[in-house]
């Protein structure tokens, strides 16, 4: 998922107010940072082409870092 797409279905799921926003999504591009580079639980992938970075789970991907055929349709348009 973008991480765009994150923050907006966090925002949608747990109902933000709109002068929370701000924070919200930094945490979440905190979180997103810890666990990508300490837990090493996430991994983040530039698609060619595309705008932003994709997150997924680090089992949603193969040893060269590319997406697995089954999680393609994860790396929205």
């Amino acid at each position: 998922m973008r991480v765009g797409s994150i923050i907006r279905e966090a925002f949608d799921q747990f109902d933000i107010a709109e002068d929370e926003q701000k924070s919200v999504e930094q945490a979440i591009y905190n979180g997103l940072n810890r666990l990508q580079k300490v837990n090493e639980e996430v991994i983040g992938y530039v698609v060619p082409n595309k705008k932003g970075r994709y997150y997924g789970l680090k089992d949603w991907f193969n040893e060269d870092g590319s997406p697995k055929e089954e999680f393609l349709d994860k790396v929205e348009d």
